[in-house]
C-alpha cells in the first residue's frame, strides 16, 4: 500500500506479456530490493511486485480487467517519480500516452472501443487528465450499454469529483439497468473516498 504523501508517476502499459525478468534486471542495475505482495481476494488487492530504494518504489501489477501487465513508480518527490517514469520509458517497452488514445480514437466496434477506452484509462496518471476525461465522456454517451459501463469503470483507474455529475446522471437515467447500478455503487466509491478536489 503506498502512502498518501507520496507521490506516483503515471502507469505504464507493458508491452511483454511477461515483463517481471526484464523489470528484475531493470531494477538490479540500480541496487533495488524486491519484495513480493501476495494477491488477497479477501482484500480485493492484487499481486503486486515493488523494487525498492531510496525513497522510492518500482511498482509491478497486472490489471485484472484488462489483464495488461503495468508498472508505476512511487517517491517522496513529484520530480523524481517523473524522470524515473521518462527513464522506464526509455529503457523498457511500453505503450506511449498519444498512441492509447489514438488506439480508442481510431478503434471500431463497441468490442474493441472498450479495450482501448480501458487501455487508455489504465495507461494514464493516477490524477484526473482532460484528454482522458473528453474520451470517457464520450464513451458515457454511446449506444452500447457495455461502451457506458467501460465508460464507468474507466473511472476508477483515476477518480475525480469531475466524473460525479456524468456518474449522477447515468445512475439516474440510464436505460441499462446495469450501467445505473455501476454507476450508483461508483458514484457512491468517489463521495465515500474522496479525491482531493481533483
Amino acid at each position: 500500500m503506498v502512502p498518501l504523501s507520496v507521490c506516483l508517476g503515471p502507469r505504464l502499459i507493458l508491452r511483454e506479456s511477461a515483463p517481471e525478468p526484464r523489470l528484475d534486471s531493470f531494477a538490479a542495475d540500480f541496487g533495488w530490493e524486491k519484495v513480493e505482495y501476495p494477491e488477497d481476494l479477501q482484500a480485493g488487492t492484487l499481486r503486486e511486485v515493488v523494487w525498492e530504494g531510496y525513497d522510492l518504489g518500482l511498482h509491478y501489477l497486472i490489471d485484472d480487467v484488462t489483464e495488461c501487465p503495468y508498472i508505476y513508480f512511487s517517491a517522496d518527490m513529484s520530480h523524481t517519480a517523473q524522470a524515473l517514469t521518462q527513464m522506464a520509458t526509455d529503457h523498457l517497452h511500453v505503450y506511449g500516452r498519444a498512441e492509447l488514445l489514438s488506439a480508442f480514437d481510431t478503434a471500431r466496434g463497441a468490442a474493441e472501443r472498450r479495450r482501448t477506452l480501458l487501455m487508455a484509462a489504465l495507461g494514464s496518471s493516477h490524477t484526473l487528465d482532460d484528454a482522458l476525461y473528453q474520451r470517457i465522456r464520450d464513451a458515457a454517451h454511446a449506444p452500447e450499454p457495455e461502451l457506458r459501463r467501460a465508460a464507468v469503470y474507466a473511472a476508477s483507474y483515476s477518480p475525480s469529483v469531475r466524473y460525479k455529475p456524468l456518474l449522477a446522471l447515468l445512475s439516474a437515467d440510464d436505460p441499462d439497468p446495469a450501467v445505473r447500478l455501476d454507476a450508483g455503487l461508483m458514484l457512491d466509491a468517489i463521495n465515500e473516498v474522496g479525491t482531493g478536489g481533483v
